[in-house]
């Protein structure tokens, strides 16, 4: 079954459902799209998410979860396991995020993380990454339920593996957020290539979000990100958001 045929009875299904959409997080933990933050922020309460995405070769589940402390700040931790064709064993991560004011009609706000990357002989590579978004949200027509959000940033990655130099870069990204309805999102991804963190190209993603009930959301796209680097294909992600705890904003 390919992605263009789940996304339209995913589509079919929020027709069906009566919720409301809210924010959840990127596969490597921030609130965010599918691979990029946004300015948004989880909201007073916890927020968990587990994917099943697919790779070049092999698999990984990224678990995540996410504290809301009112509605200026996030803190999060993320761990993923990975099929053993992958050569990888597992990645844990920590994030953080604060959200403030407004600029120019938009929030922005200021995030970073932290992603140690291990092997299965037991070597690993310690990302560092620290970042700005800015996300713009306008209602289109009458309807509140219909929106377009839009975000642009800049991402700063230090990568440390271990007997090899430590690299780092700075790469910008943006992000389209589209709400048909109040049940259903469209979500694209973008951020530039860097040949200094061995991108095989620019990330990108595809995806789409639907609210099963005012806890569970869930998600379906694909991508070229693993972890914090982009992969010569496109692969299938799908997973399951819940919010316990108010709504972010």
């Amino acid at each position: 079954m390919n992605t263009l045929r789940i996304c339209g009875m995913l589509a079919a299904l929020a027709l069906a459902v009566s919720a409301m959409a809210f924010p959840a997080p990127t596969l490597m933990g921030p609130t965010g799209q599918a691979v990029i933050p946004t300015a948004d922020v989880a909201g007073p309460g916890f927020t968990v998410a587990a994917d099943y995405q697919n790779f070049d070769v092999g698999n990984g589940i990224p678990i995540r979860a996410l504290f809301g402390i009112g509605s200026n700040v996030e803190i999060g931790a993320s761990f993923t396991i990975f099929d053993e064709d992958t050569d990888l064993d597992n990645a844990m991560g920590a994030n953080a995020k604060f959200a403030f004011g407004n600029i120019l009609g938009g929030r922005p706000a200021v995030g970073a993380q932290f992603f140690r990357l291990e092997d299965i002989d037991g070597d690993t590579a310690d990302v560092i990454q620290a970042y700005l978004a800015w996300t713009h949200r306008s209602v289109l027509g009458e309807e509140d339920a219909q929106a377009l959000a839009f975000t642009l940033g800049a991402n700063w990655t230090q990568i440390d593996a271990e007997g090899e130099e430590t690299i780092d870069d700075t790469r910008f990204f943006a992000g389209i957020d589209l709400s048909l309805s109040d049940r259903l999102s469209v979500l694209v991804d973008y951020q530039t290539e860097s040949s200094d963190l061995l991108d095989a190209s620019p990330i990108t993603a595809v995806s789409a979000r639907v609210a099963i009930n005012r806890m569970l959301a869930l998600q379906v796209g694909t991508t070229n990100a693993l972890g914090p680097i982009a992969l010569d294909e496109h692969n299938f992600f799908i997973g399951l958001s819940a919010d316990f705890g108010g709504r972010g904003e």
